[in-house]
């Protein structure tokens, strides 16, 4: 049911998603909120304030639209899923990450190279990211490749007299068949390993004796190059164990949902929504079953399709905000039958409470939120 913005008053004031609708039932914009009523109230503010996209908006809105949630988490994975269906104009989360960079490794290739790219492309490549700095990425790309004489050229096919890495001893030099297809690929794997947490520290232990050698030998320039290739390899390795403890987030929410008598549980797992059960009674057995996973250890992700990236980004930053909230057990560093025992309670509470407390944050009157 759709209503003119000016019978706000007529919304639920709860958690949930709303829909702008402009001329033509021409879908705008998609939000969501704690409370709706004041939300969708706050567009229609004389005061000003508003950013000029905001302002636009305001213009062209004609009705509104709102679907309720029984949480603000449930009301940011609805959003999100609804952005990436329906990509109004004036939602700009869909562009989540694209700033950031990747790593490509195209495996199909029979002598692949690193690659820095901004763009997730479905075209059969390995896409390890997203990182942070553009700048530290490139370097260990770099470094790694002449450590391990990979190619860096953009066409193999357009090289075959060599080139000048190949005359500095930088590059193994496939295109002129110095390297059959299986030591390179070899050299890959040890890449791939490095990309996925693994593996480094060997090769970080190599990289300081072959440093220290030269060092002893007095061939400083060559010992500057391996400290280099260290320290892109220290950097690297560092940020990859501050991955590792961003990803392995293994929690469950729980929540009132719209229905009385209605407990909803978000397990995630790994930093990924897992499922979302609905508990009308506090049921060990289902419990049990659900908390089993979690029992082994979470595997480290450093690689994430493209559509699962922004939801992986909304669920760590909520989960940052909200790691203090009753309605949050971690699922780690506990006993199992400790764990059972913190859900089901958690669960049952929901069950006589029933709806959700009021969100202490303040919404930011910022568009693609």
């Amino acid at each position: 049911m759709r209503i003119p913005l000016e019978q706000w008053r007529e919304l639920p004031d709860s958690p949930g998603v709303y829909f702008f609708y402009g001329a033509g039932d021409r879908l705008l914009y998609i939000g969501k909120s704690v409370r709706l009523r004041q939300r969708v109230r706050s567009y229609l503010r004389a005061a000003g304030g508003h950013s000029t996209q905001t302002e636009r908006l305001k213009f062209e809105a004609e009705t509104v639209q709102v679907e309720t949630t029984g949480s603000e988490l449930a009301a940011l994975l609805l959003e999100n899923r609804l952005i990436k269906a329906h990509l109004p104009p004036f939602n700009r989360a869909q562009r989540r990450w694209r700033h950031y960079p990747f790593l490509r490794l195209d495996l199909k290739d029979p002598f692949p190279r690193l690659e820095v790219t901004r763009e997730l492309v479905e075209d059969g490549a390995e896409y390890f990211g997203p990182y942070r700095d553009r700048g530290t990425l490139a370097n260990f790309v770099k470094q790694m490749s002449q450590l391990l004489g990979l190619r860096t050229c953009q066409d193999l096919a357009e090289i075959h007299q060599g080139c000048l890495l190949d005359q500095l001893d930088r590059c193994s030099a496939p295109c002129r068949g110095w390297i059959d297809r299986e030591e390179y690929h070899q050299r890959i794997a040890q890449v791939r390993r490095l990309l996925m947490g693994e593996g480094a520290g060997p090769l970080l232990q190599q990289l300081e004796d072959r440093m220290l050698q030269c060092a002893v030998q007095e061939y400083y320039e060559q010992a500057a190059r391996w400290r280099d290739r260290h320290l892109a390899l220290q950097h690297f390795v560092a940020y990859q164990g501050w991955r590792k403890n961003q990803v392995v987030l293994d929690v469950c929410a729980i929540y009132p949902t719209t229905q009385p008598g209605q407990a909803e549980v978000f397990w995630v797992r790994g930093g990924r929504l897992d499922r979302v059960d609905c508990f009308s009674h506090a049921d060990p057995c289902a419990v049990m079953c659900a908390l089993a996973p979690y029992a082994l250890p979470s595997e480290p992700l450093f690689r994430l399709p493209q559509q699962q990236l922004d939801e992986f980004h909304l669920i760590a930053t909520w989960l940052y905000r909200n790691q203090q909230a009753p309605e949050v057990v971690w699922l780690q560093g506990e006993s199992f039958e400790t764990l059972q025992e913190q859900v089901l309670g958690r669960i049952q509470q929901v069950l006589k409470s029933g709806y959700p407390p009021a969100d202490k944050h303040r919404e930011p009157e910022i568009l693609g939120s």
